[in-house]
C-alpha cells in the first residue's frame, strides 16, 4: 500500500461536468461521478489483492456480486453447523466436482471473502456479507458469489460472465 488516498493514487479519477445543457451543469452531477468512480476503484482494490471485500459497502458489493459467476442458495443451509465448503464449491464456477474441491481447499487456493479457508470450513450465517453475499475466490482472480435467499435455491444454477 502506498499510504495514499484512492483519490491521490488515481487523480483521474474526477469526472469533470460535462458539458450538455444548463441544467446539467447546475446539478451535482461531477459529485456523484466521483463517487462511483471512488467505488469502482475501490472494488478494483478489493477483488485484486490490495484491499479488503469485507470493507466493501452493500451497494458496491452488489455491483460486484453482479458482475461475476453467482449462485443462489437458500438462508437455511447457513443455520446450524451450516454447509460444507467443499460441498458447496462443486455446484459453483470454480470446482468441476468434491474431488477437486477438497483439493483446493487443501492447497489453500479458496478463501472466503478474502480469508484463505481450509478443507473443514463450513459457511454459516456469520459469513454473510452486506445484502446476504459471500465472495469466493480460488487464486488470485476467479470470484464466485454465493447469493442467499430466504427463499431457496430455485435459482441454484450458475451464472457467469
Amino acid at each position: 500500500r502506498t499510504g495514499l488516498s484512492p483519490r491521490t493514487r488515481y487523480p483521474g479519477a474526477r469526472a469533470a461536468a460535462p458539458s450538455m445543457t444548463k441544467a446539467a451543469r447546475r446539478r451535482p452531477l461531477p459529485g456523484a461521478m466521483e463517487e462511483s468512480a471512488l467505488r469502482l476503484l475501490q472494488a478494483g482494490d478489493a477483488l485484486f489483492g490490495r484491499g479488503d471485500v469485507r470493507d466493501l459497502d452493500a451497494v458496491t458489493l452488489r455491483e460486484v456480486a453482479g458482475e461475476i459467476p453467482s449462485s443462489r442458495r437458500s438462508l437455511a443451509d447457513l443455520d446450524g453447523e451450516g454447509i460444507a465448503l467443499a460441498e458447496l464449491l462443486a455446484e459453483t464456477s470454480l470446482a468441476a466436482s468434491r474431488r477437486e474441491s477438497r483439493e483446493l481447499l487443501g492447497a489453500g487456493a479458496i478463501a472466503v471473502n478474502g480469508e484463505r479457508a481450509t478443507v473443514d470450513r463450513r459457511l454459516r450465517r456469520g459469513d454473510l456479507l452486506g445484502d446476504g453475499v459471500t465472495l469466493l475466490r480460488k487464486g488470485k482472480r476467479q470470484w464466485h458469489a454465493l447469493r442467499w435467499t430466504a427463499a431457496g435455491p430455485e435459482g441454484s444454477a450458475v451464472s457467469g460472465h
